[in-house]
C-alpha cells in the first residue's frame, strides 16, 4: 500500500490533470445542465470530473448497443426473426452482461 504522502500527491496530479483535459460535453453545456439540476459548484475540476463521468456512461451505453446491432445482424435467419419479437431487447441486455 502507498503511503499517504505519495497518494496525496497522486491526488494533486490528477486533479492538475483534470484542467487540462477537456471532455467531449463541452464546460457550458454541462455547467447548464447542472445549474437546471440544481448543482452548483465554483470547482471546475468537480465539473470536469462530472462531464468526464457523463462522457464515459453516454459511451459504453453507445458501445453496448454497438455490439447488440452487430449480434443481431451475424444471428441466422430464424433467430433474427424471434429476436424481432418484444423480448429481443431482454436477451441482447442479457448476452451484452448488462444483467447476470
Amino acid at each position: 500500500m502507498e503511503g499517504k504522502g505519495e497518494q496525496d500527491s497522486l491526488l494533486v496530479d490528477f486533479l492538475a490533470s483534470i484542467v487540462d483535459y477537456l471532455p467531449v460535453i463541452p464546460d457550458e453545456l454541462a455547467e447548464y445542465y447542472l445549474n437546471r439540476s440544481g448543482f452548483d459548484c465554483p470547482d471546475l475540476r468537480v465539473k470536469r470530473m462530472i462531464s468526464i463521468a457523463t462522457q464515459k456512461f453516454i459511451s459504453e451505453i453507445v458501445n453496448d448497443a454497438f455490439q447488440l446491432c452487430k449480434l443481431r445482424q451475424t444471428a441466422p435467419l430464424k433467430e433474427k426473426k424471434d429476436k424481432l419479437s418484444k423480448a429481443w431487447f431482454i436477451e441482447g441486455v442479457i448476452l451484452l452482461g448488462w444483467i447476470n
